[in-house]
């Protein structure tokens, strides 16, 4: 139901190892019916504007185009998740109904404000959120930490055993600091996203390599 283009300068396979899962998850969520490509793409140039693009659907070619340079992945997967609202969208038509695209469209026409808050509200918001609590209650992230370990190069596995190391000091001093501030149940709770935490940052560290 989906197709994916790499088009970046970028070693995207951890973060594709994750849209895989994402996918299927939002259409699972979203009930559409059509298969969607989806094509990430490097332009530099747009990295450096401030208010560059970070996505865009197609709704005639029912295609996704994500960019990528110098984002986190969060990020990334949250205007994928958002174009994917207006891929359901259009699967039920409303992309058929009067409408206007160009330049300040957002200000003047209702049809679409109601669509771009529907993309913001699901896609930015809920889905994202309900897809981390999924990884999270179901070991996924470190599945795929023990999978990434298996396609990287023994200096950079190295790298990462040190990084790791460092992160894991990092937050036992901040845990430290927390347990003179905060009720004890608050605290314990912090300790129990530790290893989450880690394998956050190690994940998007190796994402960017």
């Amino acid at each position: 139901m989906y197709e994916i283009l790499d088009n970046t300068e970028q070693d995207l396979g951890p973060l594709l190892d994750l849209v895989h899962k994402f996918v299927p998850y939002a259409q699972k969520f979203l009930k559409y019916k059509k298969p969607v490509q989806i094509e990430f793409i490097s332009d530099s140039e747009n990295a450096k504007r401030l208010l560059g693009r970070t996505a865009f659907y197609d709704p005639e070619q029912f295609k996704i185009a994500v960019y990528t340079d110098g984002r986190h992945a969060k990020d990334i997967l949250r205007s994928l998740s958002h174009e994917l609202v207006h891929h359901a969208q259009n699967c039920r038509g409303e992309f058929d109904k009067p409408h206007t695209t160009g330049e300040g469209y957002i200000k003047k026409d209702p049809h679409m404000q109601n669509m771009e808050g529907e993309a913001y509200l699901l896609g930015n918001g809920f889905i994202i959120r309900f897809f981390e609590e999924y990884i999270k209650e179901n070991g996924i992230m470190a599945e795929m930490k023990v999978k990434i370990s298996h396609k990287k190069s023994p200096q950079v596995l190295e790298e990462g055993k040190s990084l790791e190391s460092g992160l894991e000091e990092e937050l036992d001093g901040l845990i430290e600091t927390l347990e003179e501030s905060l009720a004890p149940e608050t605290v314990e709770a912090y300790k129990i996203r530790r290893k989450q935490i880690v394998a956050d940052r190690l994940i998007d560290r190796w994402i960017k390599k």
